[in-house]
């Protein structure tokens, strides 16, 4: 899958030429990790992006910042547009899954000079319903354990050294810094920080994600009218495992300036 966290770099320097695509700018890609991992999560899709500078940051509480605890959403939006900044490559376009898609809206949100474009997907807009705030719970209780990760690794698909990274990544990961995360994401995204967000925007959900995602994409929907709202046919959660070259196909197509032709319009409630 990937490096040790400890050795994944965070910076990605372009290692190819920019291809000669008419209207394709190659910005940076700053990438943004789900809430029980670290940037390490994209090691696998760097190929795809090898004639950009690509940003792979760990969340202050995660992978290698994992002693700094959660700051709050501010401090991390903030600190990740220095790191953008720090470039001096102009605005980034942004992807994010899960939490990370909820730090990409926020950053967009604050932060629109440093967003050229945003991609989320299985991003928690609305509040979260009682049965995921108790999953969550769960999660929290039982997190410090190792045969909580190794059956969370089984779930997404990991076996063999990718399942033993992923269980010693994962206990870097505090039960404070968790309980902090989850408290911040179980409210949802308030609506007023939706509706400044000017930038492109494509919003996606796996089509077998809980129902709860969809609904989190018509709120998306409603207060960025802008939004390019779309479900991913056949994936959970996790594409970016389960279907990684999908999830390369549908990101390149994006910062390229359009949509994906196998998504599916999000139906009409």
């Amino acid at each position: 899958m990937t490096a040790l966290y400890t050795d994944f770099d965070e910076i990605h320097p372009a290692t190819q030429s920019p291809s000669a695509q008419a209207n394709a700018p190659h910005r940076p890609v700053l990438m943004l990790h789900g809430g029980n991992v670290a940037g390490w999560m994209w090691g696998a899709h760097l190929a795809r992006l090898s004639d950009r500078t690509v940003l792979t940051p760990d969340t202050p509480g995660f992978g290698k910042n994992a002693e700094l605890g959660w700051p709050g959403i501010k401090a991390v939006t903030d600190r990740f547009a220095d790191q953008v900044r720090a470039l001096d490559q102009g605005p980034a376009d942004v992807v994010g899954l899960s939490m990370g898609g909820i730090i990409t809206l926020y950053l967009a949100a604050r932060h629109p000079d440093v967003v050229a474009s945003a991609f989320v997907t299985g991003a928690s807009v609305l509040p979260y319903p009682g049965w995921m705030r108790a999953s969550n719970a769960v999660q929290i209780a039982v997190w410090e354990s190792p045969r909580y990760w190794r059956g969370v690794a089984r779930g997404v698909g990991l076996t063999g050294d990718d399942a033993a990274h992923y269980v010693e990544q994962g206990q870097v990961i505090t039960r404070s810094t968790m309980r902090a995360v989850t408290s911040w994401v179980n409210p949802g995204i308030p609506p007023e920080v939706l509706r400044t967000i000017t930038v492109p925007l494509l919003g996606v959900a796996g089509s077998r994600e809980p129902a709860y995602f969809r609904r989190s994409l018509h709120a998306l929907r409603a207060a960025v009218p802008h939004a390019e709202t779309r479900l991913v046919p056949g994936v959970h959660h996790i594409w970016t495992v389960e279907a990684p070259e999908l999830f390369d196909d549908v990101l390149g197509a994006w910062i390229d300036g359009g949509v994906h032709p196998e998504l599916e319009p999000l139906p009409r409630r």
